[in-house]
């Protein structure tokens, strides 16, 4: 019996300006019982085939069937049901609570599920996933299969009012671009909270084809976040229903990408189309296509004259092993969360969380201080110098007869090097 049906399945990315034919004509069949591999360089559209055949994207023609059933043409919310129901992904990284210990992870889903702790039942789950020995262990004293096995459900809230305010602060932002860069700080400060190191660090970028882009984080594990964009100083027309245009601003046509270094030899690195430029659709559009995660993703910055008077976020991310009950309950509770800007304004995050989560019995597992923090020091602008090559470097010197001023994109730190210190780093650069 055939569990799984591919016919020339094919899928375009198209930006509007250039198209990038990701597969091109793909069929293939598994049978009932049958382990396949499937094995490519990066890029050769590995990941895009799973993401259709789980139902997280759709393909530019062709057919997938699924246990005898077409899912070619699903809504999305038939496609959320039948992914649960029928499918199972194990996601590239992991996401577990780094602060927790593998039994807290394992007995979390329990917790939201409003059941009863059980010990037996952990013993018999853990026994059964190889971890019977591993219970007191967090994530990052396990292998990555064995974090692979640990599952959970999990709700990520960030008040980032006074790290937006600082980002106004140095960059002069108007109130376009406080609220573009806003929402992009804090989805970023909560991406990076997610990371499994507090080292790692990761880079999102919005490409599109409005005046602000490209605007640019960079976060860590650890809370801090730093940001940029085009024209800071911006200014557009309200929508018509009053709201600041920032799916205008930073433009609905281009990509949104997110490079992870986590100190191994490559970085990873995700790309997805822009959805709509609000920024929040666009996280939302690629924790689904990109990690696979469906998520729930509410981000706002209330800005009144030259204030910035509250911003945060709100992230829900239904992991494998959370029921479908639970989903139900925070898709309906969704909507207490649409505007959470102002909703800061009137209540404290920890009062708005019990609203939002009432009767779910929400468990705060971790707090991290929140801030902007821009790492850029005079020898760091040295290595950028250095690394420009001789001939840049030298052309540097022989244009610039009183020296150099360098001034960093995040903070607005601004460094002089005379001739002097051209000359000495010219010696260091290479060919």
């Amino acid at each position: 019996m055939k569990i799984l049906r591919c016919e020339n399945v094919t899928k375009i990315y198209d930006n509007g300006e250039t198209q990038l034919k990701a597969l091109d004509d793909v069929s293939l069949s598994v049978d009932k019982g049958e382990f396949v591999a499937i094995v490519g360089a990066s890029g050769s559209g590995k990941s895009t085939l799973l993401h259709i055949i789980g139902t997280v994207d759709k393909a530019t023609s062709g057919k997938v069937y699924i246990d005898g059933k077409d899912i070619t043409n699903l809504s999305k919310e038939r496609s959320a049901i039948f992914r649960r129901r029928k499918i199972g992904l194990i996601y590239q990284f992991y996401n577990l609570i780094p602060t927790l210990t593998v039994e807290q992870n394992i007995l979390l889903p329990l917790r939201l599920d409003k059941k009863a702790f059980n010990e037996s039942y952990l013993y018999e789950i853990a026994s059964t996933l190889g971890l019977l020995d591993k219970l007191g262990n967090y994530p990052n004293q396990l292998s990555g299969g064995q974090q692979q096995r640990v599952a959970l459900a999990r709700a990520l809230v960030a008040e980032t009012t006074e790290l937006v305010r600082e980002a106004q602060r140095l960059h002069s932002l108007s109130h376009t671009a406080a609220a573009a860069l806003g929402r992009a700080l804090t989805g970023a400060v909560l991406l990076g909270c997610l990371q499994k190191n507090q080292q790692d660090r990761l880079t999102l970028t919005f490409r599109g084809d409005g005046p602000l882009s490209p605007v640019v984080c960079v976060a860590d594990g650890q809370g801090r976040v730093k940001g940029c964009l085009e024209n800071p100083q911006l200014e557009l027309p309200l929508k018509p229903n009053g709201k600041l245009d920032v799916g205008r601003a930073v433009g609905r046509e281009g990509r949104m990408s997110v490079v992870r270094d986590m100190g191994m030899k490559s970085p990873y690195v995700g790309q997805v189309p822009l959805v709509s430029g609000e920024i929040a659709e666009d996280f939302a559009n690629y924790y689904v296509v990109s990690e696979q995660t469906p998520t729930l993703q509410s981000l706002g910055v209330l800005v009144s004259g030259e204030v910035v008077l509250s911003a945060g976020g709100v992230l829900l991310q239904p992991m494998p092993g959370c029921t479908d009950e639970i989903i139900s309950q925070l898709e309906l509770r969704s909507p207490l969360m649409a505007d959470v800007s102002r909703e800061l304004c009137h209540e404290p995050m920890e009062s708005l969380m019990a609203k939002w989560f009432e009767g779910l019995r929400p468990v705060v597992l971790a707090r991290t201080p929140l801030c902007y923090r821009c790492n850029c020091s005079r020898s760091r602008m040295e290595k950028a110098l250095i690394a420009m090559g001789r001939e840049e470097l030298g052309r540097m010197i022989q244009d610039e007869q009183d020296g150099a001023e360098l001034t960093c994109h995040f903070c607005k730190k601004t460094e002089r090097f005379t001739q002097q210190d051209l000359l000495r780093l010219l010696n260091q650069a290479q060919a």
